[in-house]
């Protein structure tokens, strides 16, 4: 067996467009940290009203939070072994999906007044992962076979 490795992330296809990046790196930050914190009332009220079915719902609030952290590796550019860039790849858009999904939950129970602004955040989120996809590259060039 093959020892993991940790490799340097490949250069950036955009260098002058990196600040798209960072400006979704502090929205996800932003937006994980305050789930994190928030998580104990969050799953409180998703148990207490059945949002997403109960259970379902508090696994993807779990998870959206556990990807929200787990996407900063592949974000922030740092050393790790290639499964892991690509892991931390698939994580930035399934906390987007996240976002997505929370805030259509909120838009269906609150009613369209407290829903606006969760949606506007997620889409924002998502045109941003888009963007930071399009700057950084994907993280699929240490898979290539070798010869």
């Amino acid at each position: 067996m093959n020892k993991i490795v940790a490799m340097h992330a490949q250069k950036l296809q955009r260098p002058s467009l990196y600040w798209i990046v960072l400006v979704y790196v502090v929205l996800l930050v932003a937006a994980t940290l305050g789930l994190l914190f928030k998580l104990d009332a969050l799953i409180e009220i998703v148990v207490r009203y059945g949002i997403g079915g109960g259970r379902a719902g508090v696994v993807a609030a779990l998870l959206t939070a556990t990807t929200g952290v787990f996407a900063l590796p592949y974000l922030l550019r740092m050393a790790v072994s290639p499964l892991m860039r690509i892991a931390s790849f698939v994580c930035s858009f399934v906390a987007i999906a996240g976002w997505l999904l929370g805030a259509w939950w909120v838009e269906v129970n609150m009613g369209r007044s407290m829903g606006l602004l969760p949606i506007l955040l997620a889409h924002s989120g998502l045109l941003l992962a888009l963007a930071s996809v399009w700057v950084i590259g994907l993280p699929v060039w240490p898979l290539k076979k070798r010869r």
